[in-house]
């Protein structure tokens, strides 16, 4: 008799069912979303890191040759100073180990454009694959006049 009250009492189903919501449902549901802000994060740094590039690449140009004909000719060491520019404008990804790099540098008229991509796979777990970012900068060259 005693062991038909125990099957009857239901005052522990609440407790259970909460249990396992929390673990398969709410606890996978926040891990998602701080690694979603993280993700957004560094997709904004890789920009960052894109846009001080093509600043940095706009000005390394040949200034004489800017000044007499209106050209633009970028100078041999335009890949160290976007690179540099690059990697102190990442925020806090060079403390993850994420360095962006610098893929190519090409000029439109008086626009300087540079692609800036990151590999992220030191920020997310194994399960998720081959997080690559390519970002897009770019600068106009402009220069004063006396």
């Amino acid at each position: 008799m005693r062991k038909n009250a125990l099957i009857r009492d239901r005052r522990g189903y609440s407790t259970l069912f909460w249990a396992m919501f929390l673990s398969m449902v709410l606890i996978p549901l926040m891990a998602f979303t701080l690694e979603l802000g993280r993700f957004f994060y560094a997709r904004q740094a890789i920009t960052n890191a894109a846009d001080s590039a093509a600043l940095a690449a706009a000005t390394e140009i040949d200034r004489n040759l800017y000044q007499s004909d209106g050209a633009v000719a970028l100078t041999p060491s335009v890949y160290s100073w976007a690179r540099q520019a690059a990697l102190s404008s990442s925020g806090t990804l060079d403390k993850a180990g994420v360095n962006p790099s610098v893929g190519a540098i090409s000029v439109n008229g008086t626009t300087v454009s540079v692609v800036v991509s990151a590999n992220l796979d030191l920020l997310f777990p194994s399960i998720v694959p081959d997080i690559t970012i390519t970002k897009f900068g770019t600068a106009q060259v402009r220069m004063l006049k006396n």
